[in-house]
């Protein structure tokens, strides 16, 4: 059998990435550890709390959702800001009990907020809901300002956050 043929190496390509705050998404070095560190996060929560499914909504969540999910064999809920083309307001394993959040920062509170309004209006009626955790990859805030901000998020869902550089 013949040996496959080595990839040649491409010449660096040079980054400028113009993000407002998702830079260390669009950077591959940055998004691998944000990819390592949300991961971690996550797994703490599970050995704590249990986790059945990653909600997000928006680019800023789904950008980890995806990979996260499936290195951690968890089911995704897609929370849209309204009805998709499906006439969905969210999407994946509605009949999931335990939800960890994933999101870049908190500013508002309101894209929380509403997270966690959609999967209470949207889920199975026979569901369990619990939010048992949020990760987020961009904040600095305090957890008591979190808590304050994202006035939806049960007080006993473990907060995790980072940033990286």
């Amino acid at each position: 059998m013949k040996a496959p043929a080595k990839l040649a190496k491409k010449p660096a390509t040079k980054l400028h990435i113009e993000s407002s705050y998702l830079s260390c998404i669009y950077d591959p070095k940055l998004f691998k550890k944000v990819v390592v560190k949300t991961v971690a996060a996550i797994k703490r929560i599970m050995t704590a709390r249990g986790v059945d499914a990653i909600a997000f909504r928006g680019s800023s969540g789904a950008a980890l959702a995806f990979i996260v999910g499936h290195k951690l064999g968890l089911s995704l809920l897609h929370v849209r800001k309204d009805n998709s083309h499906s006439g969905l307001i969210v999407e994946g394993n509605v009949a999931a009990e335990r939800i960890v959040i994933i999101d870049d920062f908190v500013a508002s509170g309101n894209t929380i907020n509403m997270i966690v309004s959609s999967l209470k209006k949207n889920m199975r009626p026979e569901s369990d809901l619990r939010i048992v955790g949020m990760v987020l990859y961009n904040a600095s805030s305090p957890n008591d300002d979190l808590r304050r901000t994202c006035r939806s998020l049960p007080s006993t869902a473990i907060i995790e956050k980072f940033q990286v550089n």
